[in-house]
């Protein structure tokens, strides 16, 4: 897709625009005026014939006994495992391919820490701005366009709230 002049061109700047969800994301490719999908990654939820699990586990004096839960709640965790080192491997290979300057990330609150930890300290090292929010389903051409008008606050590294309280305990242990 071919990006209009007033939104930002990547000009000799190549560049990966990531959306990521919980468990699905996209990866951008952007270079020169032109935006591409490069990869999108879904990871689908498992199904159960019901929604309770029985199990069985060992107790410390060797016997069996059985306990009750909902099975598919460590599945959420292995879901996004799986999806961020999916994500992360497919983002290393387009780095050496493309030889990527700078990376975008739009993701949700709770998701974007998880996924900056998962990716290498060299790849961290390209990242411009973090985006909070669910844009999963942005097309590329109104990505862009967050990115040069930033409408989508990036992510501050410290709230306002939790800064006031560590400068007054600063002054109190000054004393």
């Amino acid at each position: 897709m071919k990006l209009s002049q007033n939104l930002p061109q990547f000009k000799d700047d190549p560049t990966l625009i990531i959306t990521a969800g919980w468990q699905s994301g996209k990866i951008f490719y952007a270079v020169n005026g032109k935006i591409v999908l490069d990869k999108e990654i879904k990871i689908p939820n498992r199904r159960y014939s019901d929604r309770e699990g029985f199990l069985k586990t060992r107790t410390p004096s060797g016997d069996v006994s059985p306990r009750g839960g909902a099975v598919h709640e460590e599945d959420k965790q292995r879901i996004r495992g799986e999806f961020l080192n999916k994500l992360s491997e497919h983002i290393k290979k387009l780095i050496c391919g493309y030889k990527i300057k700078s990376i975008y990330i739009f993701s949700s609150q709770q998701g974007r820490k998880s996924l900056k930890d998962n990716l290498s300290p060299e790849v961290a090292k390209l990242i411009k701005e973090i985006y909070e929010g669910n844009y999963t389903h942005y097309k590329p051409d109104k990505l862009a366009e967050l990115i040069k008008n930033k409408q989508s606050r990036p992510v501050q590294i410290m709230k306002e709230e939790a800064k006031k309280i560590l400068d007054r305990a600063k002054r109190i242990f000054r004393k």
